[in-house]
Order: C-alpha cells, then sequence, then structure tokens
C-alpha cells in the first residue's frame, strides 16, 4: 500500500474531480487491516465492478471528453496477461489503454 505510485495525487484528483477521475486500487497482498479497495488478481468481473464503461475512441477533439481512459501501473506480466486482456473483453480499445 505504501508503494503505491502517486497515490496522494491520484487521491487529490478523484477528490477535486469526482466526475471526471475514479480511482480503484487492486493489491495482491494488502494490509491485514483497513484495506477498503480490491485484493488478488485481476480480473474481468473485478473491472467491471469498478471501471467506468467503455466508450468508443472520439472521432473529433470534440468527443474528446466522452472518451473513457485507463490508466495502468504495475508489473509489465499483470498489465500484459491480466489488465489489458480483461479491459479488451469489456469493450475497451487499445488508445483507451496507457501503462506507465
Amino acid at each position: 500500500e505504501d508503494d503505491i505510485l502517486l497515490r496522494s495525487d491520484l487521491d487529490g484528483w478523484a477528490q477535486r474531480y469526482p466526475e471526471r477521475v475514479k480511482i480503484w486500487y487492486t493489491l495482491d497482498r494488502p494490509p491485514a487491516a483497513g484495506w477498503g479497495y480490491s485484493a488478488g488478481f485481476i480480473d474481468e468481473e473485478m473491472l467491471a465492478s469498478h471501471m467506468p464503461p467503455p466508450r468508443p475512441a472520439p472521432s473529433s477533439l470534440a468527443d474528446e471528453a466522452t472518451k473513457s481512459l485507463v490508466l495502468m501501473c504495475g508489473p509489465p506480466p499483470m498489465i500484459k496477461f491480466a489488465c489489458k486482456p480483461n479491459l479488451e473483453k469489456l469493450g475497451f480499445e487499445e488508445d483507451q489503454l496507457h501503462c506507465f
């Protein structure tokens, strides 16, 4: 929990822009008590429960506000084998998925 990249910034953006920024954390081994987010491996059901609905990539800059964007951070195998495939099953397109 203590090594979540940019957690204070992410939480701050979610508080300042609640209609535009939604945050959901997942840890494979969360702290023993008080963790209010997901635990374990990322799967389609978990993502469907906590992600915004996918929207098609915009056809113009005017459509940019309707596009869902997913930002992911974690070990490369998790991104490659759990996050991306399950987000694609939910209808997200490659240009909506960003890893850092």
